[in-house]
């Protein structure tokens, strides 16, 4: 028996190489064909009907070929293929005779390892990878589904005994039997698309045991070179009493949990929270320990450390008392260690984080020693993109913020009074996006452009750019100087009376220079808003500033 998936690193070129390995144990597997296919989701049928020309590489891997070292018994063999740029998903297939005896799918990742891994050694279950490509209307599709041991092989499971659940969320209808399951001997949960048209990506989950794992499908437009007009979908108001210089909060509950507070914060995208704060939890909506991972934040310098979860947030007003909403289930990290800066492992327990991370476009931070993956950034990892109303209703994937205002969703109204700028897609993760453009510059010295992020975790301020060696004024605009949608300026030092949008005057470093300058990078800190309202529109790819 043999289960097989990986992940492959992307650069931007016409073309990119994909490096690929090999692994048959005993008992050896016939097999003496390697084929690579390549293909965007979009475009993609079920694994076992590839798009035509699909085909970029074919590996002799029969025992004593050249690509197999020569070796006659447990084979390590290794191969390469140039993957045209665009693609989403490798599926690699084993054949004996032409017949597959086994099949990899691998999401292009930008932030996973180069490269695919067969492998028949056995090994306890500890990580989870799913691979969802997009069928034609009212055709089948395969969902694969692969278990993972703790050292990054491939993990067997005992096909009488274990079966992976795979369940995709989506609007009614869709995919008209949303549940299928993985045997021990499978790769692909099969389903079928009805054809009826959806606007947000759907969120797939894999589970076996206490593993779990996510992904997304996407319909054809998840790039849109432009989008349509919003129209009155429903939006979730908040009112924000603390706003620009306190810091925006909500309630929050996991599983059916105690409803506990929780900081805003979109200078991340992972809803981390200690495990003490799981009390009441109910044991069939939360599962887990899933894969270890751990967030390093700054400015503080403190790491968690702790485990993945799955399972749905409720979302509850200011006063914990009414809910607004809830998600399907989605990645939640339960932290169990606080480490502070510069100290490392074993530190105390966690018993207090509560932060609820909302932004996009962020870095995947490097997973801990052997936890095989790492603490991703994605969509599915934020609570306000994975709403009920997104995933499976009509509701506008985005946020607008105003000094003590927080709109979840967007519609007609909540975004009328913005311009907007266009986003650049963040590379090798669909459906996020990149920081907006920004600029720049220090008395009326040249501009320095790059991009920026609204920080609405940090009253600071951090600034990745060429600082001369006097001055005494900073200026920020978006999207450049010539279109100034967003501009504001303040002095420097900070005077300690200076009020919103300076940055806070009460902390040690109200303006942090990082090194090194390049390329240009801007936090703004949380109060950018006393100069503007700022949108985050994630259906549509943009960001806008209302001042």
């Amino acid at each position: 028996m043999l289960l097989a998936g990986g992940s492959a690193r992307v650069a931007a070129a016409s073309t990119v190489p994909l490096a690929v390995t090999i692994s048959l144990a005993e008992p050896a597997i016939a097999a003496d064909t390697l084929t690579l296919h390549s293909y965007r989701l979009s475009d993609a049928g079920p694994s076992h009907d590839l798009p035509a020309g699909s085909l970029v590489a074919t590996v002799d891997v029969a025992r004593g070929s050249a690509a197999c070292g020569g070796n006659a018994g447990a084979r390590a063999c290794r191969g390469s293929a140039a993957i045209p740029e665009g693609t989403d998903v490798v599926v690699a297939m084993l054949t004996q005779k032409k017949r597959v005896v086994a099949e990899a799918f691998a999401v292009v990742d930008a932030s996973g390892p180069a490269g695919l891994a067969f492998d028949a050694g056995g090994a306890a279950i500890a990580d989870l990878t799913i691979a969802p490509p997009v069928a034609s209307a009212g055709r089948a599709f395969g969902i694969g589904a692969t278990a993972y041991a703790g050292d990054g092989h491939v993990a067997m499971l005992d096909p009488a005994s274990q079966r992976i659940d795979v369940r995709v969320y989506g609007p009614e209808g869709v995919v008209p039997s949303p549940r299928a399951s993985v045997g021990g001997g499978g790769m692909a949960a099969a389903f079928r698309y009805s054809g009826r048209p959806f606007a947000n990506p759907m969120t797939v989950t894999a589970v076996v045991g206490s593993m779990s794992n996510t992904a997304q499908i996407f319909p054809r437009s998840a790039m849109p070179a432009a989008c349509a007009p919003l129209g009155d979908t429903g939006v979730i108001r908040v009112p924000e009493p603390q706003g620009v210089r306190h810091g925006f909060r909500l309630y929050a509950s996991v599983a059916g949990g105690t409803v506990v507070h929780v900081g805003l914060d979109t200078g991340s995208t992972s809803l981390a929270i200690a495990k003490s704060k799981l009390a009441g939890a109910l044991a069939d909506e939360l599962i887990g320990p899933g894969r270890r991972a751990q967030v390093t934040y700054e400015p503080s310098g403190v790491t968690l450390y702790g485990n993945y979860y799955l399972a749905p947030v409720s979302l509850f007003d200011e006063g914990g008392k009414k809910k607004l909403a809830t998600t399907v289930p989605m990645e939640v990290f339960v932290a169990t260690m606080q480490c502070a800066k510069h100290r490392s492992p074993p530190c105390p327990p966690d018993n207090g984080t509560a932060y609820m991370g909302v932004g996009f476009g962020r870095p995947s931070p490097k997973p801990p020693q052997g936890a095989g993956s790492p603490l991703m950034a994605t969509p599915l990892q934020n609570a306000f993109m994975q709403l009920a109303q997104i995933v499976q209703g009509p509701m506008h994937p985005g946020f607008a913020l105003a000094p003590d205002s927080l709109t979840i969703g967007l519609d007609r109204a909540s975004a009328a009074g913005a311009s907007f700028v266009g986003l650049t897609p963040y590379p090798g993760r669909l459906g996020d996006w990149q920081g907006p453009p920004a600029c720049l510059r220090f008395n009326a010295g040249p501009y320095q452009c790059g991009r920026m992020l609204v920080d609405i975790g940090i009253a600071s301020m951090f600034v990745h750019a060429d600082v001369p060696a006097s001055f005494d004024r900073i200026e920020i605009v978006s999207p450049d100087a010539r279109r100034p949608l967003l501009q504001y300026a303040f002095d420097y030092p900070v005077r300690p009376d200076a009020t919103p949008p300076a940055p806070s005057p009460r902390g040690p470093k109200p303006v942090a220079f990082v090194a090194p300058p390049a390329p240009v990078f801007v936090n703004t800190g949380r109060d950018l808003l006393a100069a503007a309202s700022y949108v985050y529109d994630a259906g549509c790819g943009r960001a806008g500033f209302e001042r």
